[in-house]
């Protein structure tokens, strides 16, 4: 079921770092501080939670979550950008991939966003992301540029720009 996310008080977040427990993994694993590799993960949990907390101060911007049974399954953050609104962070939770709950996120939101705003969505997606460019594809998504702007105007040619327009 969707769930929609609008502040960090609607927030489980035991549940959501369980959702992005590995990208925190790896952010961990990339920082040298001089911090042992529990405290490093620590560091990168809060790092995360600090930046949602950021995220949700910016006007129109929400979390959606699937939930099955109650539990977080997959997520993905959806905030304006340009025309329309962007996509990104789309995450399955890792003992959960490959079990449609990314789809059913995916789905559900653009059919939600449809609802409120009719706007087109984009989603920037790393050139080597197979499984999400197939994601994307197969949710009526099509590549419209080779890089990608990001929300700060930075440009990376290692991305694609996907659109889906209602």
């Amino acid at each position: 079921m969707l769930k929609i996310i609008t502040s960090m008080k609607q927030l489980n977040i035991c549940q959501l770092l369980d959702v992005y427990r590995e990208d925190i993994e790896n952010n961990a694993c990339s920082n040298d501080f001089a911090f042992t590799q529990n405290n490093r993960v620590i560091e990168a949990e809060q790092d995360f939670l600090n930046y949602m907390g950021d995220f949700f101060k910016v006007d129109g911007a929400i979390l959606c979550v699937w939930e099955h049974d109650g539990v977080y399954m997959a997520a993905l953050r959806i905030e304006p950008y340009k025309d329309g609104y962007l996509i990104a962070a789309l995450e399955t939770k890792p003992t959960e991939r490959r079990k449609g709950y990314g789809k059913k996120l995916l789905r559900a939101t653009m059919e939600y966003m449809r609802n409120i705003s009719g706007k087109r969505i984009y989603s920037h997606i790393k050139n080597t992301n197979v499984p999400s460019f197939q994601l994307h594809k197969a949710c009526g998504f099509s590549v419209i540029q080779d890089c990608a702007v990001l929300l700060d105007g930075s440009v990376f040619t290692n991305y694609s720009t996907l659109c889906y327009e209602y």
